[in-house]
């Protein structure tokens, strides 16, 4: 994402088999889950329907045909 307020190090997105996950990586702006804050490096479980928040933007995740595809917004 190319927004000011995120850094390129800021989170990971990442599959191990058919699962997804996310990990804050100790981000300055934290990152959200279903409005819940990540602890630092804490490897969560993301599915269909999760919204991820990184400062003012927000993920909204579909999952089509096992892989996770994303509709980004601003608030």
């Amino acid at each position: 994402l190319k927004e000011p307020v995120i850094s390129r190090r800021h989170a990971k997105i990442f599959h191990e088999g058919t699962q997804y996950f996310l990990m804050d990586t100790k981000s300055l702006n934290g990152t959200c889950l279903n409005g819940n804050r990540l602890a630092a490096n804490a490897k969560i479980e993301i599915k269909d329907g999760d919204r991820i928040d990184f400062a003012d933007i927000f993920l909204s995740l579909l999952a089509v045909n096992r892989e996770m595809v994303y509709n980004i917004k601003k608030r």
